[in-house]
């Protein structure tokens, strides 16, 4: 039982040898059964997603990636610069002042950036809270397809012990 197990987990993994249906084994008590997943998982997703696309919690995160980035551009690189030329000779090739910040090396538009990730983050909120609603919306399709699927393979492992016998 045990190597029929390895075959698929190989198999899997891209090794060459291929799962057959006979090599499946369906074990009791694993997996998720239809009674532990309740429509209350599909609400607390719908919250979740809510406050994902409420202006007030766009805001606040927000700022908070402003603040963040701000803060790393505020950070001395010309230690670290230091320490790289002095591990591997000749990796710098500017000439970077020991006070200099991240904010100093970057590119021109670097002052834009905290504004940039800011509204970044707003957008890819209202994008997240979207896609679990959908998400939410969906999974009892992804249930069914799952209990069809496990059917086709129990079927496929029937058939392929009758056909040795």
């Amino acid at each position: 039982m045990r190597s029929k197990v390895i075959v698929i987990g190989l198999s899997l993994l891209g090794a060459s040898a291929p799962a057959m249906a006979q090599d499946i084994e369906f074990r009791p008590g694993t997996g998720v059964s239809a009674q532990e997943i309740s429509p209350a998982d599909d609400g607390a997703v719908n919250e979740i997603a809510a406050k994902m696309a409420d202006p007030q919690m766009q805001d606040r995160i927000a700022t908070a990636v402003e603040t963040m980035t701000r803060t790393v551009m505020d950070m001395p690189v010309g230690p670290l610069v230091d320490s790289i030329e002095k591990a591997r000779p000749g990796t710098v090739k500017r000439n970077i002042p020991r006070d200099a910040t991240l904010a100093d090396i970057a590119d021109r538009d670097a002052d834009a950036l905290p504004e940039k990730l800011g509204e970044g983050s707003r957008q890819m909120l209202s994008m997240a809270g979207s896609l679990a609603q959908v998400m939410a919306a969906m999974m009892p399709e992804f249930e069914r397809m799952g209990r069809a699927m496990e059917e086709s393979f129990k079927a496929a492992k029937t058939q392929a012990r009758n056909a040795r016998n």
